[in-house]
Order: structure tokens, then sequence, then C-alpha cells
């Protein structure tokens, strides 16, 4: 139906309170969404959250695009976009400080450690937690790093973590 029109008259038609224009600039715009957030997460459960952000951010762009402005659409949003993802990048969820301030109840280095240091104590024979507890919670890498460093599956650190994690849920309140 609105297959031959731009970005400009799409925008136009949306502000108007045509719906049906606002699903092709999504169905436009959905590949470049998943293709930039495959670019910061190539795999892992981060890619749905990220798209979904993505989407969010598309309609906050129709919204408050305006030809005043002096760029493209696609310009705009694409600024927009990476902005949005490169924050989400630095405040990443995996970050390893959120779960041990989580079930420590404090902010500090001290605490951290300490369970940290709980957690080698009781996984003591298993070297992969450990390279984890490591690597990821007192070297900050990410795990996607150490997927690609050590030829592990990102997969299966993702399920170390969670027995980690699990752990602290269960014996730590």
């Amino acid at each position: 139906m609105f297959v031959n029109y731009n970005d400009y008259e799409l925008i136009y038609l949306v502000n108007e309170g045509e719906y049906k224009a606002l699903k092709v600039l999504f169905n436009k715009y959905s590949c470049l969404i998943e293709m930039k957030a495959r670019e910061i997460y190539p795999y892992g459960d981060k890619i749905n959250d990220l798209i979904q952000e993505g989407k969010i951010i598309l309609y906050n762009c129709i919204r408050n695009y305006s030809e005043e402005y002096g760029v493209s659409f696609y310009s705009y949003f694409l600024i927009s976009l990476r902005r949005k993802f490169n924050k989400e990048k630095a405040f990443d969820y995996y970050q390893p400080i959120l779960p041990f301030r989580d079930y420590s109840g404090v902010n500090s280095n001290v605490g951290r450690n300490i369970l940290i240091r709980i957690c080698k104590e009781h996984f003591e024979g298993d070297k992969l937690i450990q390279l984890l507890l490591d690597e990821h919670y007192i070297k900050n890498k990410s795990l996607f790093e150490m997927a690609e460093d050590y030829k592990i599956g990102y997969h299966k650190l993702i399920k170390k973590k969670a027995i980690i994690l699990a752990y602290l849920k269960k014996n730590i309140d």
C-alpha cells in the first residue's frame, strides 16, 4: 500500500494517524536494527533485548523527527540507534559487579571479594568455574571475550555462571 513512499511521507502519514505507514517503517528498518544488534552481540540472549530497544528507538525517532534537523531520517535514526546500543554495551547486564551487589547487599569491593572467595572455595574442583570467577568477576572480562580467548562455548559459560548465581541465591541470604 505505501511501498513507493519515502521516509518523509511515511512519517507524515504516521503523524496523521495512519498506522499502516508505521508498520511499513518498522518493516523497512527492522533488518537494520537486527544487523546493528548483531554487530555488538553476535550471539547470545542479549540480541533480543537490543532488537526490542532498537524498535523503541525507531518509534521515538518517528515521533520526534523533523525535516528541520537538516539530516535524513535514516541518519537521524542510525545515530540514535548507535548511541543507545553503545550505551547498552557500556552498561552491559553481564557485568560481574551487579549479581554480587544483589546478593551481598553492599556496594563495596570488600563484600564482592568475600563472595568471590566463598565461591572459589565451594567450586574448588571445577576449573571452568574457577576461570569464570577469575576472568569474569575479578578482571571484568565479558563472557563473549572469554569464549573467544579460551575457545570455550559461550553457552557453556552462561550455564556455569547460572550455577554460580544459583549457589549464591541458595546459600547467601
